[in-house]
């Protein structure tokens, strides 16, 4: 069988939101380190649970009104995108988006 032509992937950038850092290098950083970012979180009908949040500012990629008609679902993913864009380094006015893909 024949390998097939297809176009090169490159990965250039990484976004991320974790209990364990907002950032690459802060996730890293905790893994390296053991710290796990687990820590109590008071809810409505169960009281005080572990979880892991995320804590990270929603207002760096999108407006308070944007926030205020989506999901928090969607503002994690269009967070990590925008920091994997920023991570990457594209000049992204100038770049052919139709050639670019994000996976969340």
């Amino acid at each position: 069988m024949a390998p097939l032509n297809l176009p090169r992937v490159v990965i250039t950038g990484i976004g991320l939101t974790s209990p364990n850092g907002n950032d690459l290098a802060t996730f890293r950083q905790s893994l390296l380190t053991g710290q796990s970012g687990v820590k109590p979180w008071e809810t409505r009908h169960m009281g005080a649970v572990i979880a892991g949040v995320c804590d990270y500012d929603e207002s760096r990629w999108q407006s308070r009104k944007a926030r205020r008609r989506g999901t928090r679902a969607g503002s994690v993913a269009i967070y990590c995108a925008r920091e994997a864009i920023e991570h990457s380094g594209l000049d992204w006015e100038n770049t052919d988006r139709a050639r670019v893909v994000l996976f969340v």
